[in-house]
């Protein structure tokens, strides 16, 4: 929007960190049980700060973002309501996000530093971590190892 943009890393878990260990350090009586929460890297903003990323079966106000079945959230309730089972959505946590102040997001993609794919909650909670690169770059017809990292203005 006109005050900059954010995205979410999706693909960096945090192999030392677990939904447990999160839950410990807000002092929270509720722990995860067997239910499994991917703990990812979202960026280096704001570290502390956890987004939590559904394929939006439980709808709430407070969500950041809901847009083609996936909804972004910050909300510790939404948190809390994955957790207890309030609802059985695929989900993840990410810690973090990055950012862009106005206009440089936009500047940076017509130079040609980023590529972009439109999101799917397949991509996001269905490709193992390893493989979401690829999936997203397949996703738009092109090898990537046809590209030349030399940049330029014809």
């Amino acid at each position: 929007n006109k005050e900059g943009a954010m995205g979410i890393i999706i693909n960096a878990p945090i192999e030392r960190i677990n939904i447990n260990h999160i839950l410990e350090q807000m002092e929270s009586p509720i722990r995860a049980g067997d239910r499994k929460l991917p703990v990812l890297f979202g960026g280096p903003v704001e570290a502390h700060r956890g987004f939590v990323l559904h394929n939006g079966q439980h709808q709430q106000e407070t969500a950041l973002s809901e847009r083609d079945g996936i909804t972004v959230s910050a909300n510790v309730a939404v948190l809390m309501a994955w957790l207890q089972g309030d609802f059985s959505s695929k989900a993840l946590l990410a810690l973090g996000y990055a950012g862009w102040s106005p206009g440089q997001l936009e500047s940076e993609i017509e130079q040609g530093s980023w590529v972009v794919v439109p999101a799917s909650p397949s991509l996001i909670f269905d490709v193992d971590n390893e493989e979401k690169w690829n999936i997203a770059i397949a996703s738009l017809g092109f090898d990537m190892g046809n590209l030349s990292s030399t940049v330029g203005h014809a």
